[in-house]
């Protein structure tokens, strides 16, 4: 039984830190289009 809540533990724990990641990175995006004019551009960070 203990296992099992150990694996829900860590399961929610991955969830929220995949979704605490992408809210991060969506702010930042939202943050960069407000503040820069949106131009077609090579990536140079891939």
């Amino acid at each position: 039984m203990s296992r099992k809540i150990f694996l829900i533990m860590l399961t929610t724990l991955l969830f929220l830190s995949s979704t605490a990641t992408a809210t991060t990175e969506n702010i930042d995006k939202a943050e960069i289009s407000s503040n820069y004019i949106v131009t077609p551009a090579i990536d140079t960070e891939a």
